[in-house]
């Protein structure tokens, strides 16, 4: 590769940030050229809306992040805490540099300090975190909404709009301003934004060459901290605007976390956490669980109090993202999920047998997916153009999940099964004598559909798209777990039930003599009564929404 076009934002910080991106790959690869490419964001086009009003909406990356994935730059610079956790699929955080001063400063009128601030003083700030713990620690402060870039921000309060303003460390120190610096906040006062100080290089996830390079960037001890952060942001927020302070240290030593949720009364609930590095995301989970398992919750503003799950503590065996599955289903009818997936995927960035398979498309007639994972690796192996590489194939999928992931890249589906299973898949598919069919699927898939289309005349070609483990878990993690009362433990699929027997052994039993198991179809339910498992509700119509309603009716019924 001898050129890198680089994206980010325009603005003078954003570029200065940039600039240490450039400089650290043209230090490890001299011969490597680099472009820059300033874009404007819709943070940057609407510079009056509050911050507020747009969260969770990657006001300051969006555009940068559509660049990516249409092929227009090669990678993206950003402040971190500017991202969402919800991140295109097609995209992956490769790098996050060591990060800067993490924390807030004032900067005053006549440098006055936080504690010597006139009665009544008006602060500005464009945060809830920061307006809540401010009214947190002086009640009387009158905290009022400020936009603009740093310049815009200091030249304001120099006109008398403020008396103070609340500014992020690094940022002011990057522009070269820390001389109006009156007070640095301490985190006592004052607990940062999830990944602040922190700047992070994005890329295409199947950009191989790209992502090893740039991930000779990274700063292990700076992605083990900022992984903390964001992890509970994803878990309590999803990516949207929540007033969580919170600030993690990772070294050789040991990590330490410090978080805060604040009301906008001032009410603050305080949290800390001391463990290991080696494991970012458990550190993170036990944090949330704190959060949700305490009076904050109301902070998070979890669902309706009148639904019929409201309060229920439901364990999630799954592996999902935080965001659009049970996890945050549950958040939205006011349950506490526990997250204690007991299946591990590994998915390859590149698969060459299913990329073979993609050139030569035509020659098949039909193609099943078994699974979302399935679905996100066929739309990598088609690129940009998924939606017209599927050729003249009929694209059929095991599941309701699958069937949206496949639409989300452009990719029709002509059907989906009444239970996601690869029988009811096979059982749906007609007239396949000496048909060609591509299978996608799991190690773990029994291939089922491969082998009943395979009986009836079809020629089947299986590919593996990803592999399926379970995942290794301390013990002070399933003490963690099983410290907690459960109304419900979910399974989602076989090997979630698997998974949760090999990872709990004789403490299983326990556990699911004081719960109720709800499995998301037939062929799940039976795997689990095989283990053992007592099965109380199983969903009606196949899929998460179905698991949900299967709860709502236990819990109805008592």
């Amino acid at each position: 590769m001898d050129n890198i076009i680089v994206g980010t934002r325009g603005s003078k910080l954003s570029l200065i940030q940039t600039q240490q991106v450039l400089d650290g790959i043209a230090g490890l690869f001299p011969g490597v050229k680099t472009e820059l490419r300033a874009i404007k964001t819709e943070g940057d086009i609407k510079k009056e809306e509050r911050l507020s009003e747009m969260a969770g909406k990657g006001v300051f990356v969006k555009e940068i992040e559509q660049h990516l994935v249409e092929g227009r730059i090669d990678i993206a610079v950003h402040s971190l805490k500017d991202m969402t956790t919800r991140i295109d699929p097609r995209l992956r955080i490769a790098a996050v540099l060591k990060r800067a001063n993490p924390l807030d400063v004032l900067i005053s009128k006549d440098n006055v300090r936080l504690d010597a601030l006139k009665n009544g003083a008006k602060v500005g700030t464009g945060s809830m975190r920061r307006r809540n713990q401010l009214v947190h620690y002086r009640h009387d402060l009158v905290v009022d909404n400020i936009r603009g870039n740093i310049e815009t921000r200091i030249a304001k309060l120099d006109a008398g709009e403020y008396d103070a303003i609340v500014l992020a460390a690094a940022g002011v120190e990057r522009a070269g301003l820390s001389a109006r610096v009156a007070e640095q906040l301490s985190p006592g006062i004052m607990l940062p934004a999830p990944g602040q100080g922190a700047i992070a290089v994005e890329t295409r996830a199947s950009d191989v060459r790209t992502n090893e390079m740039v991930g000779r960037l990274n700063d292990p001890a700076t992605m083990a901290a900022v992984t903390v952060e964001r992890t509970v942001l994803a878990r309590i927020g999803g990516g949207c605007e929540v007033p969580l302070g919170i600030l993690a240290n990772a070294s050789a030593d040991g990590l330490h976390v410090d978080a805060s949720m604040t009301g906008a009364d001032g009410k603050c609930f305080r949290y800390s956490y001391d463990g290991s590095a080696s494991d970012p995301t458990e550190a993170g989970l036990r944090i949330t669980e704190e959060i949700l398992m305490s009076d904050a919750r109301e902070i998070v503003g979890m669902g309706s109090p009148s639904s019929g799950l409201c309060g229920k503590v439901v364990m999630v065996t799954r592996e999902e993202e935080p965001w659009g599955g049970l996890y945050e289903m549950l958040m939205q009818k006011g349950a506490v999920p526990v997250y204690f997936p007991t299946i591990q995927i590994r998915a390859p960035d590149r698969i060459p047998e299913l990329e073979s398979a993609m050139e030569r498309i035509d020659t098949y007639d039909i193609v099943a997916v078994a699974s979302r994972r399935g679905a996100e690796a066929l739309a990598r192996a088609a690129g940009n153009e998924a939606g017209r590489a599927t050729g003249r194939a009929r694209v059929v999928a095991v599941g309701d999940e699958t069937k949206k992931a496949l639409e989300a890249h452009g990719i029709s589906v002509t059907y989906v099964p009444r239970e996601a299973a690869a029988e009811t898949l096979a059982e749906g598919i007609t007239d396949v004598d000496s048909r060609r069919v591509l299978a996608i699927g799991s190690d773990r898939s029994d291939w089922a559909i491969a082998e009943i289309l395979g009986r009836r005349g079809a020629i089947v070609d299986r590919i593996t798209a990803y592999t399926v483990g379970v995942p290794k878990v301390s013990q002070a993690r399933i003490a963690e777990v099983l410290g907690y009362k459960y109304d419900f433990v979910t399974f989602a699929s076989p090997s979630a039930a698997h998974g949760l027997r090999e990872t709990l052994g004789d403490k299983m039993g326990a556990l699911m003599a004081a719960s109720r198991a709800v499995c998301i179809g037939e062929t799940t339910a039976s795997a689990c009564t095989r283990l053992g498992i007592g099965v109380a509700g199983i969903a009606e119509r196949h899929g998460l929404a179905g698991m949900l309603e299967a709860m709502e009716k236990l819990s109805r019924e008592g």
